[in-house]
């Protein structure tokens, strides 16, 4: 048998690691590490309610024809009303070794609705931006939503030196995601999966609780809007059990290659809203 020349290895190489990107894109898939979803009810998801005023409603509610989770003020008329759904992450080091992502979809009904903590989707680190660890500094990646005069939904992130600022163009449900890879130095933001900024930094201070995540009205004595919660979602990326598929296969670079101007190898990945 005539040897193959190194040429046509590099080839048969090259074929196969084309062939299994179509593979590489699903089997790299992201481990949910807690979600809520549609309208069941987050204390049944892992989250536990924390309520300032016994007043303050979260309840299923469909909005439109999307099955969401609904927070207003309900009854509440005290300086303490707020409500979050909050779970406390376990084992949070892990996914700053591998890559994480922050998936929200939630829509405001109403106009003038304040841009800050009233609407929220929070999660709380105990890492920086480049991934370093600090056992007396705490990390806030917070993604704060309000509406115009017009009732569109405006998307805020919360960060030391200035806050940056999303202006959207309608009062639909959308899908903002943060994104976090090591070697990055800042955080990826997208918006139905279009890169908007990829040095976002979070906002620091010091501190020693336990890493978490929260969404809903954290700011205490505000009127709420009515929120309407779609999908809160916290993964780790790549899924461990991909990781070995990922350096057998894979040209070196090329999974987080794909990721840098879109969320998924084809597109924006759909939320799922049911």
């Amino acid at each position: 048998m005539i040897p193959a020349s190194s040429s046509l290895r590099r080839a048969a190489t090259a074929a196969l690691r084309l062939s299994s990107f179509g593979l590489l894109c699903t089997s790299l898939s992201a481990a949910v590490l807690l979600q809520h979803q549609g309208s069941h009810d987050p204390t049944t998801e892992g989250w536990t309610r924390l309520a300032g005023d016994p007043g303050m409603v979260g309840a299923a509610y469909t909005d439109g024809t999307t099955p969401v989770w609904q927070i207003h003020d309900g009854t509440s008329t005290t300086a303490t009303r707020t409500l979050v759904y909050q779970s406390n992450l376990s084992s949070e080091a892990t996914p700053f070794l591998t890559g994480w992502r922050m998936s929200v979809s939630v829509r405001i009904e109403g106009n003038n609705a304040s841009l800050g903590a009233n609407t929220q989707a929070l999660f709380y680190a105990d890492h920086d931006a480049a991934g370093t660890y600090s056992a007396t500094t705490r990390t806030f990646y917070n993604l704060h939503f309000g509406t115009n005069s017009s009732g569109n939904m405006r998307v805020q992130l919360f960060q030391t030196g200035g806050n940056l600022v999303y202006n959207l163009t309608d009062s639909l449900f959308h899908e903002f995601t943060l994104e976090w890879k090591p070697g990055d130095t800042g955080v990826s933001f997208y918006i139905d999966g279009e890169l908007q900024t990829d040095a976002y930094q979070g906002f620091t201070a010091n501190g020693t609780q336990a890493p978490y995540l929260n969404f809903g009205d954290g700011n205490a004595g505000a009127t709420t809007a009515k929120q309407n919660w779609a999908l809160v979602k916290f993964e780790q990326i790549p899924e461990p059990g991909s990781v070995a598929l990922f350096g057998s296969l894979a040209a070196p670079g090329l999974y987080w290659l794909t990721r840098r101007r879109r969320r998924s190898c084809g597109g924006a990945i759909p939320v799922d809203l049911g």
